[in-house]
Formats: C-alpha cells, structure tokens, sequence
C-alpha cells in the first residue's frame, strides 16, 4: 500500500468501525461478463485513466506481466462463481489481487481508498455490510464477510457482519419504499448508538441510489461522517457538512406519537392516525408529510416514511438514554407455570418480579424449554419485543419467564426493561453494602461467643425485621431446599469483595472483632522518615466533633453506636437510596474497623463501598458477558481517572472587579462540574456513587466494569464536556479521562516479600496515561481551536473574565458582565449566606436556574425536593435524605460574607491588607504509590476519604474556631466571624484569602490540626505559604506568590 498522503496524517482518525451499504456490482455485472481469457489483455490507451490504474495496481501485485498466473486466478474466481458453491473459497480467491482493481467491485473498491486516505483507524475493529433482502444480497454478504477477515486481505477488520434490510428489494416497490428503506434507516441508528458516534463512519458507495441519499441525510443529520465513491472516481469523498437542522424539538414535544409510529412492521387506518394524533392542527399538518400514504383495497394506510425514520433515528442518537413511562395496566392476571418441573427458587422469584411493579406488570409466565444451557445468569432483556427474564438456581439449571405490561412501543419497553434491571442492580449493590455489617451484629449479639449464627445470617435476620428482604436479598445464601429464592450468582457478586479481604489472605478471619480502628495515616511510611507512632481514631459519628485521633485503643460502646444508626436508618427505610444508606454508613461506621486483623486501618464504611462497587462492577459485567463462574483472572474491572486541566487559571485569572464572588463561585463550580462528569458516568454505566473511590481537586477516580459499552460511554461523555467547555470558556478547561482495566488478581496481594502491588501498578499506569492525555487536548477539536472567532462586544468586554466573545447583561452597580459571570455572581450570593442554601437541585429547564452544566440546570434551595436529582452540602442529617436521589457534596465553603476584598482587608488588624494562604500535602504521589505498607484498593480508598474529610469537610471546623484550643492559636475575634474565604479546598490542598492576621493564625490551626490528624506522622507534612497584599493586587499573582 502507498504512504498515506492526505492532510491529516498527523492524526489518526479515530474511526475504527464501518458501516457499508451494498449493492450487487460485484457479481452484476463485474463476474458475470468475467471473461479469464482476455480479461486485462490489451492495452489501455492513453486516455483510459481507470483501465491504466488497475494496470498499475497489477504491475504493483507482479501480475501484469504475468498472464499464465493472472488469469489462473481468475479461471478459478469466474469457476467458483458460477458454480455459487463455496463463497469462502471465493473470497480467498479475491484477495490475491489488488483490492483497487475495478473487478472487485463498489465496496471493496471504496474501502480501499478509505484507508488508503487515512478515514479509517489503523486498528479496524469491525466492518458492518448492510445486504439487500435478496438471495443475491445474502450471497455477496458471505463473500465479502469472508474477504474482508481473510488472513491474506490487504484491507483486513478484525470482524465483519452482514445484516439483512428488511424489505429491501425490488420486485414490490411499494414494500421497497415502505419497509426497506425505513429498516435501512433504522440499522444505521442502531449501529450508530452501538458503537458509538466518535469511532463510526458510513460507506454509502453500495447499493440503490435511494439508499445513498438516506445515508447522506442521516450523516447530516448525526453529524455521523459519510463517504462515497463513483466507479469513475480515482478517490472516495467526504460528503461535506451541509448548513441545515432538523426541527428535533418536534419529536421531542410529540414523543409518544413517535414512539408509536415507529414500531416496526407497523401501518395504520385512517381512524387509528385519528386516535394516534393529537387534536392539533399543527402537529397533523407537520406529521404527515412524514408518513407513507398506502392505498389498498380502496382504503388508506399510513407508515412512518424514511424520511420520518431519519428524524427519529437522529433524535434518538442525540437522546440515547431516552424513555417513556408506559401506561399502567388495567388489570392483573397472576403468574401462570404449565411446566412441572423448575429451578430450585425459580417460582417465588418469578413472583416477586411480578409483585415489584403492580402498576405496570399484568402477568409473569414460564417460557418453554429451549437451550437452557446458554442461561448462565440471572438478568432482564428485550427479545423481538418482548421482555425475557432468566433465572439460574444453585445447581446453574436454569429457566426463562416472559413479563407481560402495558408497554406498547419501544421506548416504554425500555423504560421498563430499566426499571428491572436498576431494582435487581440495587439490590445487589445494597446486598454488598450491609453484608459487612454481620460480624458487627455478632459482636453486638454474641458477646459471651455462644451464639454459632453465622454473621451473614444475623444482619439478614435484622433486614427481614425492617420488612426490607425483598430489596436486599442476597446478603446471606441459605443452604438446603425448598429455602426459597436462590440466585446463586448474586450471592456471589455481592460477596465477592471478601476474597480481597484486607490484607488480601485468603486465611485470614472473618469474625470480625477488633474494634480499634488503625489511624491510616500510620500506615504510611516514605524512604528515609521516622516510622510513626500508631494511632487510633475514636468511633464517634462522622460531623460532629474534629476527630482527634488518640495512642490508646478505643473501646467504643457497640450497641449504642449500633442504636444511633438504626434510628436514623429508620428514617429512610421506605425508600433506601443508595447514596442515603452510603451517607449513614460514612457517619457511624467510619471509625470501626472491618475485619479481625489487629491494627487494621480499614472501616467497615470503606470495605463495605469497594464491596458495593466491586459488586455492580461484576453485575454489569456478566450482564454483557454471562457466564457460570467468576474467574479472578479475567479483566472484569475499569479503573477510571479524571483531572481537568486549566483548574489554576480558571479560578485565579480574574480582574478587581467583583474579585471575591468570582474567586469563591468559580471554585465551587469546578467543584460540582467535577461531581457533575463523574455521576453522568455512573448514571451511563449503571453503577452507583459507591465506585467513587475520591472525588476532589479537579479530578475523580473510579472503578466501573470492563466492557466495550462502558469504554463507549466514557469517550462520547468524554468528547460532549470537552466540546461543551470549548464552546463555553474557550480552551480554559479540559477534562481528561481514561481508563485502565485490571483483574481481581491485581487486588490480592502479592506472594514474596519486596513484590510490587499489582493495584499500585495499575493506578500508575492510570496516572501516567492521564498525564499523557494533557498534551493532547482538544486535538478532536482542532478546527473549531483556530478558527478565530469575531467579538460579540466590539465596544468593550466583561469586566471581570475580560471575555469579549459574550454577550453582556446587567451585573449591578451599573456594570455590563457576561452571563457565566452574572451567574457565578448568583452561585456566590447563595454561598455567602449561614448555611441556608443546603440543596441544589437539579432541573431539566433553564426558567431562573443559579446556573448550568451542559443540559442540566442547577437552583439553590432552603428545603430538600421531593423528588428528583439534588445535591445535598455538607450534611450528615438523615432528615435532608428522605428522598432517595440526594447526593452528599462537601465542599470547604467557609466564608466571611464579604462581596468585595477590599471589604475584607478591612477586617484586619492594623494595615488594611488581604493575607493569601496556600498549603499542600507533600509527596502525596508517593505517599500513594510507595508510602502505604499495602497497597491495597481498600487501604487507597480509606486514604482518599481521610483526606477528603479534612480537606472538604474539617476545614470549615478549623476557619471557625471550633477545634480544641490546645492544637489552635486562638483568634482575637469572634469564633463564629473570622473573616477569612475559602477559595478552594479539596484533594490535598487549599487557599484561602482574608483579613492578613487571621490568614496567618489560621495557617498555624490548620497546620497543627493535620499534624493531629496524621497521628503526627513525619511522612504525612503540610506545607504553606502565607502573602500579604492590596486589596486590588491580581489574584493569580497572590496564588503564584503564596
């Protein structure tokens, strides 16, 4: 093949999956008129440009010249052909010659070019071919199928499919235009929301010239990148981008209507389009030039048209998490089984599916057997329109049952499909979340050591009492018959963290009765320091005093602590959220350790979220690869890292004007944009806030499961906020994400003394990946970078962000600023205020929302939302979580009240002055890469949230004062007033800016505190700057200063 000579060879095209129309020009009429004898013999004269290239392409394949050889082969390819016997061998005959010779046909012909350009990734995962609904099509779908993964193909893809279009043919046009074309229509947005739209392209070379132009107008519409080339071109094009839109909003505000009319094989009467259609002139009048009119013994039908088709499947790519609630059923009919004989469980399963959604389910039945062997796990689908179930028992028999409901379309199928698979996940997820709780109600239960209750059994005996079995089912598997539902498989997922257990032995005790929880801290050690002391945190509840830790081991009172949880767990019992029940696991069980290992510096909190994860991990896991058996050797899991580049100059390159509120609302934003990406990846991949190993500091790290649809998900998540931050702050921000896979090996930990942890490596080959990816931002977006931009304001500019490309609005006091600094101005009035605003919650629409991230509105609230997505600021009380869908965000949000900092240097003693603060954990890499004894998943994550506490959450303790006098330097106001800003604090460090003399003294409070914190650990320092300045001195030269 020739070098590659287009202008984008300095990027690789990130395209690694094809979809091809194809036609028949590869058998009609190239191998049909294929005459072995004198096929390539003369000469082409001069002015046949494509009979010289495929003489060229001959000379390159040392075939010219050789004719004996030459037309041996293609004796063989005509033979075979019209013996149409073996189109294997055919294809094996084809790729001994030059996959640009014009023999080979449209689609061979196009995808040579395509790669000989560079359109297409040099790893070429899959290529689709879309065949018409013919014997030939199916025929030349095998040939080519077989061609282009053939060992010796010169254009090879690692796989290659044909699919059939249904009703794409021509011997009944009406069907051709009904059927047909619609289906084509529909496969391309199937494949596209498959494989995702950054790594996809359409080859529309093949097939009926109508088929080309839909493929066209849906590139057009998906901004999916279509190719095409004439047998008379020597190159493929690109069709360009044409500047039209389609009204989508017209699809979105009709959507049932839609959803309807879509389905499949699906016409309708005159009075049924009358039922279907709102009683709207307009939407009648913008329907039906959407539909096909059908006439047909003397009356008219209607069907969605191609055209139609094009609209919904471009809605649905940009809206692919999109539903409809179905409507509720009318009545119920039960649960019927004919068969006689079932999995063990298999009935009261069945049953309880039937009984988890009365509104929606009218009736569960057994499917008749019928390769029971391919039902390895217990798991929901969609199967030609109807929702399957598959049961496995103990002894893997298992069996299929069908969910009938009052869903009549795809999306409320889907929407249902959703709700069984997220109640079957939460289950699993809270399933892993109380079983560590067994050997704490054993300590509680059994104090004299007589009672043989397995730990398991106790905390499902405490579940049963709370009338909660039905949603956390698999905390403890029952053994023998008849002992009800047994999905065995999911007891095992959410038990499956307890082979890591810390320290990774397989030998070690489960009876779980140490009650001294290790201070982390202690457990970190770097080269050349003095090992520390061991101390010990008290297990008190998380938010109410700074947790001083102590050189005495505690002996907490159990049964209280025990008390305390339950009272607040009765609280939310109707509705146990998972982030809820995460919050009041982090209150009360943060001080107690897990497990029986003496000096274990891992909560049962902790253990208990990496068990949640690891379970939804594996659960998502198997959903896309079922299997019988969890193997610790497969590369189940994703390590997920995140850290947004331009954090520094985003929050401190600011102007006087307005300084402080910017200062303050420009660091929370980052905050909840930050919180903001990693839920879009946990609601994309079905997990839940339990994966979030941390989250802070303009970065997050996460575990999710190892499949191709999650690495999809994260690149188009990936690709949209990157887009979203060019388009809104220029090339300020950037979120780099990536991922790294890993086995449940590499969380044991190694045999032989001086082996590396295998979690380490993986987490430094995350980070290495991540710093990596900083030096190629926006390089997808290149085009719209440098292209200049005219100003919006040629007369003058935000006077804040200095911004001129915005539109500007009144900013108070007379002053014109741009709209994202009108509303960091909103976002910090709200801050500013005593703790009043405790919610933000999340909106679909824009009407007065404080401020927006990509499609989601944000308002400040004094009272908690009945329902939907909120976040909840710094609040450990059950009583803001009743909810469900809460999300806790600490944030260091301490401030003074001051809007401007000359205000604040106001405060100060002596010399008006603004005293800026910054401090920093040294060596924290390494303390994360070598400083741990064992560097375990448990031990990193436990690490993570001690750092986040006092960073996110006990800062605000120590800017008010409220910390034991003997570890502060006691300020000379007012403890509820000192008048200080936290600008940002988070990960491992902070600034902060205030009045110069309490900036200082709150410098040696923060210092002493994270010196007891750290059990005075002389590995584990803080370092800090204090500077001193006017008041209208630039802030990004306070934060480089100090």
């Amino acid at each position: 093949m020739p070098n590659k000579t287009n202008n984008n060879k300095w990027k690789p095209s990130p395209v690694n999956t094809l979809v091809c129309t194809v036609g028949t020009s590869l058998f009609y009429p190239n191998l049909i008129r294929l005459d072995p004898g004198v096929q390539y013999k003369k000469e082409p004269p001069a002015s046949d440009s494509l009979g010289l290239a495929d003489k060229a392409a001959l000379e390159r394949y040392a075939l010219q010249g050789d004719t004996e050889a030459l037309r041996e082969i293609l004796g063989n390819i005509k033979d075979t052909f019209v013996n149409a016997s073996d189109w294997p061998r055919l294809a094996g005959q084809l790729v001994l010659l030059p996959p640009e010779l014009r023999l080979l046909g449209a689609e061979i012909n196009s995808i040579e070019a395509m790669i000989r350009k560079g359109f297409l990734s040099e790893n070429r995962e899959r290529l689709v071919l879309l065949v018409s609904d013919t014997g030939d099509g199916a025929s030349i779908g095998a040939v080519l199928s077989h061609y282009f993964v053939h060992a010796k193909c010169p254009i090879r893809f690692n796989r290659c499919d044909y699919v059939t279009v249904s009703g794409l043919q021509d011997e009944k046009p009406q069907v051709f235009q009904r059927d047909g074309l619609t289906n084509l229509v529909r496969l391309l947005g199937e494949q596209l929301r498959k494989w995702g739209s950054e790594s996809i392209a359409i080859n529309a070379t093949g097939g009926y010239k109508a088929q080309i132009a839909l493929a066209v107008a849906f590139g057009q519409a998906t901004r999916c990148p279509v190719f095409y080339k004439h047998e008379r071109f020597d190159q493929i094009i690109r069709f360009p981008r044409i500047p039209f839109t389609m009204d989508l909003g017209f699809v979105e505000n009709n959507l049932k209507l839609w959803a309807d009319l879509v389905e499949p094989a699906t016409v309708f009467s005159e009075s049924e389009m009358e039922r279907l259609l709102p009683d709207n002139t307009l939407v009648k009048e913008s329907v039906y030039p959407m539909l096909d009119r059908i006439e047909e013994d003397g009356k008219a039908y209607f069907a969605l048209s191609a055209l139609g088709m094009v609209y919904w499947e471009a809605y649905q790519t940009l809206n692919p998490g999109i539903t409809l609630e179905p409507r509720k059923v009318e009545a119920r009919r039960g649960c019927k089984f004919p068969q006689h004989h079932y999995p063990e469980g298999y009935k009261e399963y069945v049953e309880g599916v039937y009984n988890q959604f009365p509104e929606f389910i009218s009736e569960c039945h057994s499917v008749p057997y019928s390769g029971q062997k391919g039902i390895k796990i217990t798991r929901f689908y969609i199967r030609e329109d109807r929702i399957i179930g598959e049961y496995v028992d103990r002894r893997n028999f298992g069996a299929r049952f069908e969910i009938m409901t009052g869903a009549g379309n795809a999306l409320e199928r889907k929407w249902i499909l959703g709700k069984l698979m997220d109640s079957e996940l939460k289950n699993v997820i809270l399933s892993a979340l109380f079983k560590p709780l067994g050997g704490l109600r054993k300590q509680i239960l059994d104090i004299d050591g007589t009672d043989d209750k397995q730990p398991g059994l106790l905390i499902d005996e405490w579940i049963r009492e709370k009338g909660l079995h039905d949603r956390i089912s698999f905390v403890f598997e029952p053994e023998g018959e008849n002992c009800g539902p047994s999905d065995s498989n999911n007891f095992r997922v959410a038990a499956k963290a307890e082979d890591f257990i810390v320290p990774g032995s397989h030998a070690a005790s489960k009876d779980h009765t140490s009650n001294a929880l290790l201070n982390i801290f202690s457990d970190v050690l770097l080269p050349d320091r003095e090992k520390p002391q061991p101390s010990f945190f008290q297990a008190d509840v998380v938010g109410t005093t700074f947790p001083y830790p102590t050189s005495q081991r505690p002996t907490p009172n159990l049964a209280e602590l025990w008390k305390k949880f339950e009272v607040d767990f009765d609280k939310i019992k109707h509705n146990p959220g998972i982030n809820a029940v995460l919050m009041l696991f982090e209150k009360h069980f943060s001080g107690l350790p897990y497990g029986a290992f003496e000096d274990t510096p891992v909560s049962i909190y902790q253990f208990a979220k990496i068990s949640a994860a690891l379970a939804a991990s594996i659960y998502n896991f198997l959903q896309d690869n079922p299997k019988e058996t969890l193997n610790d050797s497969d590369n189940m899991y994703l390590l997920i890292g995140a850290d947004v580049s331009g954090v520094q100059d985003f929050i401190y390159t600011i102007y006087s004007t307005g300084a402080l509120k910017n200062l303050r609302a420009r660091s929370f934003y980052l905050e909840i944009l930050t919180e903001k990406v990693a839920h879009e990846i946990i609601d994309q991949l079905r997990i839940s806030s339990a994966n979030i190993i941390y989250s802070g500091g303009g970065g997050f790290l996460m575990l999710a499961q190892n499949t191709e649809k999650s690495r999809k998900a994260i690149a188009a998540l990936q690709a949209d906020i990157n887009k979203w931050l060019l388009d809104k702050f220029e090339t300020k921000l950037y979120f780099n994400i990536e991922c790294e896979e890993f086995s449940g090996d590499d969380l044991y930990e190694p045999s032989g003394g001086g082996a590396e942890y295998p979690f380490s490596v993986v987490y430094r080959m995350l980070s290495e990946k991540i710093e990596k990816s900083k030096s190629n931002k926006f390089s997808d977006s290149l085009e719209a970078v440098l292209t200049p931009k005219m100003p919006t304001n040629l007369s003058g500019y935000c006077p804040v962000c200095h911004t001129d490309d915005k539109r500007l609005g009144d900013g108070g006091k007379g002053i014109k600023i741009c709209r994202f600094c009108s509303n960091f101005a909103k976002i910090s009035t709200r801050l500013i205020g005593k703790g009043e605003y405790r919610f933000i919650h999340e909106r679909a629409y824009d009407d007065d929302a404080d401020f927006t991230i990509m499609k989601s509105h944000y308002k400040f609230s004094k009272i908690a939302a009945p329902k939907g997505k909120s976040f909840v600021i710094n609040s450990w009380d059950v009583n803001d979580w009743v909810n469900g869908d809460e999300w806790q965000l600490l944030i260091g949000n301490y401030s003074s009240g001051c809007d401007e900092l000359e205000q604040l240097a106001k405060k100060s003693d002596g010399k008006n002055l603004i005293g800026a603060l910054r401090m920093d954990v040294d060596n924290l890499g390494m303390i994360f890469i070598t400083g741990l004894s064992t560097k375990s998943i448990f031990r990193m994550a436990e690490l993570s949230q001690r750092l986040t506490l006092f960073f996110k959450y006990y800062i605000n303790v120590i800017c008010k004062g409220d910390i034991d006098d003997v570890y502060c330097v006691k300020p000379s106001v007012s403890k509820s007033s000192r008048p200080v800003d936290i600008i940002y604090a988070g990960g491992d460090d902070l600034f902060i800016l205030g009045a110069w003399d309490q900036t200082a003294e709150i410098a040696f409070d923060i210092q002493k505190a994270f010196a007891k914190y750290t059990g005075n650990n002389p590995s584990v320092t803080l370092s800090g700057g204090v500077t001193l300045h006017k008041h209208n001195y630039p802030v990004y030269q306070m934060a480089q200063m100090s």
